[in-house]
């Protein structure tokens, strides 16, 4: 899990007029100053949680997964933020060892740590929608406002009696991220 701080800059432009002065005798001369000015707005850092009758730490146990489709226990990702106003926050979920496929809201899980190109299958369910698994802040999920946020999230895995058997082992990065 990757926990960041994520700053907002927003460029201030100032602008100076001059008052017109009486025109002096002699030759005319004109001096530009430009003064940049760096407004830095921190954006208040969240921080993850995870919990569900399944979930350990950072870790959820699918058990032993058969034949067919199954949804699994949910879990929540609980979003803590510093402070006492509410923030508009938002999560992500990136595949760290699964490929993806068409669609990129389900992981083909790897098999005894080999990459398979068919199946098992992984994917997150969040209110009956699949979650995209791209880690692209275009694909973040859960949008909320408050202090705290929470996100109710399903595994769902589906095995083919044609799909390779041994050790799976995913693993899927959340980030908050601090939409506008």
């Amino acid at each position: 899990m990757m926990i960041r701080g994520i700053k907002r800059y927003a460029g201030v432009s100032l602008l100076f007029l001059s008052m017109a002065l009486p025109p002096e005798a002699g030759a005319a001369t004109s001096d530009t100053a430009t003064i940049e000015v760096t407004l830095i707005n921190n954006q208040p850092t969240c921080s993850l949680g995870f919990n569900g009758s399944n979930a350990a730490s950072l870790n959820y146990d699918l058990g032993v997964i058969s034949d067919g489709r199954k949804t699994h226990a949910p879990f929540t990702v609980d979003i803590t933020c510093q402070g006492n106003t509410p923030v508009k926050t938002a999560l992500k979920a990136k595949n760290q060892n699964g490929s993806l496929v068409a669609g990129n809201d389900i992981m083909v899980l790897p098999i005894d740590g080999n990459a398979g190109s068919s199946g098992p299958l992984l994917w997150l369910e969040n209110n009956g929608k699949s979650v995209m698994l791209t880690g692209n802040d275009t694909d973040a999920f859960c949008i909320q406002t408050g202090i705290n946020n929470s996100c109710h999230l399903s595994p769902v895995t589906e095995v083919s009696t044609s799909d390779p058997r041994g050790q799976i082992s995913a693993t899927i990065r959340f980030d908050v991220v601090y939409p506008a």
